[in-house]
């Protein structure tokens, strides 16, 4: 008795019985719909997407917090951000959570910008930021991999945020009293006659 129930429990998950939900579309089987509304396999279908939207809620959440953004958004939260020259597709490493090409950056005489890509894609948790200039303790250049970086160092909140050189080139005037480069490079006052 018991072999015989095993096997029929394998069978079933190899070869489950037909759903009449399915026969219907593909045009085999009973078209009594009221056999086919008595289906729970819908049910999972349903559920997925509003899972799915929760999950990625909360993971971008988590990577606030941990990353700091939520801290940096505390003190230099910017509702209204109306920059014109956005760099868009940009890499940012914020605390130890990397932003690989979702970050879009502009720089202006009242400070750095920073915001997330698409609003309805990566904005939960990560509202745009205006950190104004006066806000950053330090800002040198470093190499990752290839790529030549500088790591800003803030006097509050202690985050430090690392954001590739060529998408901040326009920051040196401001940043030239905390700027420190690399050896061999030119700052920009270097270059004034």
């Amino acid at each position: 008795m018991k072999s015989y129930t095993l096997q029929m429990a394998s069978s079933y998950v190899l070869f489950p019985p037909p759903v009449p939900a399915l026969n219907l579309i593909s045009g085999r089987g009973n078209t009594n719909l009221q056999e086919c509304n008595n289906v729970d396999v819908e049910i999972p279908f349903l559920f997925f997407p509003i899972f799915f939207v929760a999950t990625w809620v909360s993971v971008l959440g988590v990577l606030s917090r941990v990353g700091g953004w939520s801290r940096l958004s505390e003190t230099y939260r910017c509702d209204d951000p109306r920059v014109t020259s956005w760099k868009g597709l940009r890499w940012a490493k914020i605390g130890p959570v990397s932003y690989k090409q979702c970050l879009s950056i502009a720089v202006a005489p009242e400070g750095l910008y920073l915001k997330t890509g698409l609003p309805f894609l990566f904005r939960a948790f990560h509202p745009p930021l205006r950190i104004p200039w006066s806000a950053i303790r330090s800002a040198e250049e470093k190499k990752v991999w290839w790529m030549n970086v500088l790591e800003i160092k803030f006097h509050d909140p202690t985050i430090r945020i690392v954001i590739e050189k060529r998408a901040l080139s326009d920051a040196e005037r401001f940043l030239s009293d905390k700027l420190k480069l690399l050896p061999g490079k030119l700052s920009a006052d270097d270059l004034k006659p």
